[in-house]
C-alpha cells in the first residue's frame, strides 16, 4: 500500500528477516539463503582483509557480487526487507557509524549499493547510523548520538520505479521521548 506525503509516494516495507549480532552471534561468519526476486540467493558475511567485513553474494550458486564494508565497526543489525509495491528485496546493514542498503537490480541485471549513510548529512561528528524498517513499515535512516534529549536526524526512503532507485525525504531532527519521535 502506498501513502502520499507532500506529493511523494512512500511505500510500505515488510521485514522478511531480522538478525541482531553480538559477541555470541558474530556477523564475521554469517550466511542467509533465500529466494529473492525469483532467484536462489546466498549472502555471506565474513571477516575480510584488514579486519573489515566482506560481503559475498551468490545467485544460482554463482558468485555475482563482492564488497568489503569499509569500516572498522562491526555489523550489529541486518534486515532483509521487501517493498510491498514493487516486490523488490533489499538488504539493510547497520554498523555503529555506517549503514548501507544492497539489492539485486533486475533492470541492470546486477547487484547495487542503493543507500550509503556516508552520502547523507548528519549534523554530528561521528554519529551512530541506523537503517531500518520502522514500526510503521517505513524505511528510515537515522543518525544519533547517545544522550537524553539529543535530536536524531532522520531520512525516510521510498522506491521510485521510474528512476529505478530510492528517493528520500529529509525529515529533519527529532527527539526520542516517551517511546516516540517528536519533531524539534
Amino acid at each position: 500500500m502506498t501513502f502520499m506525503v507532500c506529493n511523494l509516494a512512500f511505500a510500505k516495507f515488510v521485514v522478511l528477516d531480522d538478525v541482531h549480532f553480538d559477541k555470541q552471534h558474530s556477523a564475521k561468519n554469517y550466511k542467509i539463503v533465500s529466494v529473492d526476486n525469483g532467484i536462489p540467493t546466498e549472502i555471506r558475511l565474513k571477516a575480510g582483509n584488514y579486519g573489515y567485513t566482506r560481503m559475498t553474494v551468490k545467485q544460482n550458486k554463482k558468485l555475482v557480487y563482492i564488497t568489503d564494508l569499509l569500516t572498522e565497526d562491526n555489523i550489529h543489525h541486518m534486515q532483509r526487507v521487501q517493498d510491498q509495491d514493487s516486490g523488490r528485496i533489499f538488504y539493510l546493514l547497520s554498523q555503529f557509524r555506517h549503514a548501507t542498503a544492497f539489492g539485486y537490480d533486475p533492470v541492470k541485471g546486477s547487484w547495487q549499493e542503493y543507500i550509503n549513510s556516508k552520502n547523507y548529512y548528519t549534523g554530528y561528528d561521528k554519529p551512530h547510523a541506523n537503517l531500518i524498517v520502522n514500526k510503521d513499515n517505513e524505511l528510515e535512516l537515522s543518525f544519533f548520538v547517545f544522550g537524553d534529549g539529543v535530536p536524531n536526524h532522520i531520512y525516510q526512503f521510498f522506491w521510485d520505479n521510474k528512476a529505478n532507485w530510492f528517493g528520500y525525504r529529509d525529515l529533519g531532527y527529532y527527539v526520542f521521548k516517551d517511546g516516540k519521535n517528536h519533531k524539534v
